[in-house]
């Protein structure tokens, strides 16, 4: 809604022939991950009238994909179906948005009931008429998106492990800003007080980004470019702060509307998600902060406990609006159950829960669910959490020292303990002033060689933060450690093993016999005990505090077999290093094997090859060879494509006349298997074909 524009409640009388109502409007550009709207005509209604089409209506789609898959979307009401760049409060325009799964045709039904807050129940209610029964269908495309895109991966989920993974086969870690928390808190929202405007990042927005409302929010999606560029991965941010520390933002009309949703803000924040999935930048949602972890009890029911009508619908709502993206962790609360006043009295372990199991139960795909603890000394309130199948992890708040890597990896062991693994995070290392060597040694490395699936650089007073540029070193460090990692080692099988090192302080993340990577927290001479591998290893230095290629120290390989001593750096004999023990990066396994390689479009006139495969695991990138289908016996080689990422989709042409191929994954040094003959014997590789060719190692990784 526009600041400026006050319109009296509207009453709205209902009714409508169900079998009269208008053919409903899908929109979207139809590809696999790429988000489809539907769009219908139903009652007229606005942002404050009677019945309020927020509580009294419940729209829900539930969608068919060619595999029989379901998945039942929340919906909500759009106002003109325009409100972003319109500013419009009213209108008849009722939405879903969804991103499909899967290339081929789809097909949806729709139900749209009323009744007293039926939108804070799951089920019953009368039909309201209008579209309610309407179904449709639309067909999709494969997506031709690859990079950091998200929308080449697929949704990110949790799968039971410690380790985040896109649909695509890759595994996640989140190299994270954890400020400002008031991020949503921008001038060119509407209905938002003045803080933000991110004005020194306008500069960073390009030629064919978005805007809205003629040509607003460049310095957001500016900002969001910048952090993408350095590596940043995730984003927090409080979607409501309206009695808390920043004050300024929220999703209502005003800072207590709770049941008034402001159509064109939600709109305009979802323009900044949707560029979000864009630039590889998962949403970290955090629904409430300490100052107003009852604001929903206390407000509505006069006192806290319970579980308010008005919070059940602010999370429908989100959900309905923001639940189509690709990677979101659901933060429960920042610092929750911190106990305050008021506002501020803190949630139960059973509210916890019930909030976890409500948002389960709303979210169609599986999302992160997390929770964030207060104050930073005390995180016992995980203990009754563990096993809770609801929750998928918890995001650490913890006092920054050196004893953030055994917080980090406790809790990780002790869900693994539970039957049930964490997704385990540290995002707020808390200091009063943050220090570049100790986020680096403490923080970040510290973290993610216990097993951390993530880590969020975070600073105090960041109420007004808008210029990112200003912490550039911070969020290089943390993201140049995640990308070593992922280029480097099987991170998603590999576990702590700081037993193994001996002679100098610091951490080892092990896959025994395969891959070790120690971290030594200052340099030294370090031993690593090997007594349970057999064979040779190299042994290779990676500069955290700069970065760059991997360097020799002085002892370049290590045989298996016993404690054996890993030299001395190449330089700076007291400075933290990485160090990497294995066969150089481990092999990918095979591709196309999950889901297996098919066909999705094939040009006559062009001669391209459009495919959908399945990943191999670590591979950063991936490959096909190629040759005359008359040479397969042999596997004569005749050419090789390079470049095609870690999408599972791929277009290339292999010139005329009949052809067969295969995909092979690789990593910066070496490829993997090209699969076996259909006698059970490993394929032939190709050699000199391509800038892409790498030597082949058979030792996968995963």
């Amino acid at each position: 809604m526009t600041p400026s524009r006050l319109i009296p409640p509207l009453i709205v009388v209902l009714s409508a022939l169900p079998g009269l109502a208008n053919a409903a409007v899908v929109s979207g550009e139809l590809k696999q991950w790429h988000a489809v709207s539907v769009t219908f005509d139903g009652p007229a209604s606005s942002e404050t009238a009677t019945p309020n089409p927020f509580t009294e209506f419940r729209l829900d789609v539930t969608f068919t994909g060619p595999s029989s898959q379901t998945y039942k979307v929340p919906g909500y009401y759009a106002a003109d179906g325009d409100a972003g760049n319109t500013g419009a409060t009213s209108g008849n325009k009722w939405r879903v948005k969804f991103c499909p799964d899967a290339p081929g045709t789809w097909h949806y039904t729709a139900s749209f009931v009323t009744g007293p807050k039926i939108a804070a129940q799951p089920t019953g209610g009368t039909s309201a008429g209008f579209f309610d029964g309407q179904t449709g269908s639309f067909a999709v495309a494969a997506t031709d998106k690859t990079g950091v895109d998200f929308r080449g991966k697929g949704k990110l989920e949790y799968v039971g492990a410690h380790y985040l993974r896109f649909r695509n086969g890759a595994s996640f870690i989140k190299s994270g800003s954890n400020i400002p928390e008031t991020f949503l808190e921008y001038d060119d929202f509407d209905g938002t007080p003045p803080n933000l405007d991110y004005s020194t990042h306008v500069a960073d927005w390009r030629a064919g980004d978005p805007t809205w409302a003629s040509g607003r929010g460049k310095g957001i999606i500016g900002a969001l470019n910048y952090l993408s560029g350095l590596g940043v991965n995730s984003m927090y941010f409080l979607t409501m702060n309206n009695h808390g520390d920043g004050q300024k933002a929220w999703p209502w009309t005003g800072p207590d509307s709770y049941y008034n949703y402001d159509c064109s803000k939600l709109d305009q924040w979802d323009v900044v998600f949707a560029h979000m999935d864009a630039v590889g930048i998962m949403m970290h949602v955090v629904l409430s902060e300490y100052e107003i972890q009852s604001y929903f009890e206390v407000a509505e029911l006069g006192a806290a406990g319970g579980f308010a009508p008005s919070r059940k619908i602010y999370y429908r709502e989100l959900i309905a609006r923001f639940g189509y993206h690709l990677a979101i962790t659901w933060n429960v609360g920042e610092e929750n159950g911190m106990d305050g006043t008021g506002y501020g009295v803190g949630q139960t372990t059973q509210q916890r829960k019930d909030t976890a199991a409500y948002l389960r139960q709303l979210a169609y795909y599986a999302d992160h669910i997390t929770v964030h603890n207060g104050p930073s000394t005390d995180d016992s309130m995980y203990v009754p959490l563990l096993g809770d199948p609801s929750f998928t992890g918890n995001e650490i708040q913890w006092h920054q020292s050196d004893t953030e890597h055994d917080k980090v990896l406790q809790w990780r062991t002790q869900s693994a303990a539970s039957g049930h693994r964490w997704v385990v995070s540290l995002d707020e290392p808390w200091t009063a002033q943050t220090v570049l060597t100790e986020f680096r040694i403490w923080d970040v490395w510290a973290t993610y060689l216990a097993g951390g699936a993530g880590c969020e650089f975070f600073q105090t007073g960041d109420g007004q933060f808008d210029d990112f540029r200003t912490k550039e070193t911070y969020y290089q460090t943390v993201a140049r450690a995640r990308k070593f990692l992922e280029d480097n080692v099987p991170f998603a099988t590999m576990d702590p093993a700081d037993a193994l090192l001996s002679g100098a302080a610091g951490y080892v993340l092990a896959k025994p016999g395969v891959a070790y990577l120690v971290y030594l927290k200052a340099g030294g001479t370090a031993s690593l005990d090997l007594s349970g591998a057999a064979g040779t290893f190299t042994v290779r230095w990676f500069d955290t505090r700069n970065g760059g290629a991997l360097q020799t120290g002085s002892v370049g390989s290590v045989s298996g077999g016993g404690v054996r001593s890993l030299g001395s750096p190449p330089s700076n004999p007291t400075l933290d290093w990485a160090v990497l023990v294995g066969s150089g990066a481990a092999a990918p396994g095979e591709a196309a094997v999950a889901p297996q390689m098919k066909v999705t479009a094939y040009n006559k006139v062009s001669g391209t090859v459009s495919l959908s495969f399945g990943t191999a695991c670590i591979a950063t990138d991936h490959s096909i060879v190629y040759g005359p289908l008359s040479g397969v016996a042999s596997y004569a080689y005749s050419g090789r494509v390079c470049g095609l990422g870690v999408s599972g989709t791929a277009a290339f042409n292999p010139g005329s006349g009949s052809v067969f191929w295969i995909v092979v994954g690789t990593t910066s040094t070496l490829e993997g298997s090209y699969g076996t003959s259909s006698g059970s014997a490993e394929r032939p590789e190709t050699t000199g074909l391509g800038a892409c060719d790498l030597p082949r190692s058979l030792a996968t990784g995963c």
